[in-house]
């Protein structure tokens, strides 16, 4: 199942529903949402005290450390294929080596 980040505008929504009172129940079934994502996002935009801006701002933090690590991956990724690369070389120079001296022993 495809995941779809909740939008700035459902914050505002779910803001207002949960000073109105409304249940995580209530404000999933009417954004549309499974009532843990209302859930997560009531956790990561402080709770019953819940702000839009708020979570916003914990959102956008969020998705800044998870670019982070993505780099820190790929950054690693390429290292390991260069050594790979540079392994490969190495085993392509002894395989030759040893074609050599059997070539040799055989003269």
């Amino acid at each position: 199942m495809l995941r779809k980040r909740i939008t700035d505008e459902e914050r505002h929504l779910l803001e207002k529903y949960i000073k109105q009172g409304f249940s995580q129940y209530r404000i999933a079934k009417i954004l549309g949402r499974h009532k843990s994502s209302i859930a997560n996002e009531l956790k990561r935009g402080g709770g019953r005290n819940y702000t839009a801006e708020r979570a916003i701002k914990a959102s956008a933090e969020n998705r800044e450390k998870q670019k982070a690590i993505l780099i820190k991956f790929l950054s690693t990724k390429q290292t390991l294929i260069k050594r790979v690369e540079n392994l490969e070389m190495q085993l392509q120079i002894l395989l030759d080596f040893i074609k050599g001296m059997k070539n040799d022993s055989k003269n």
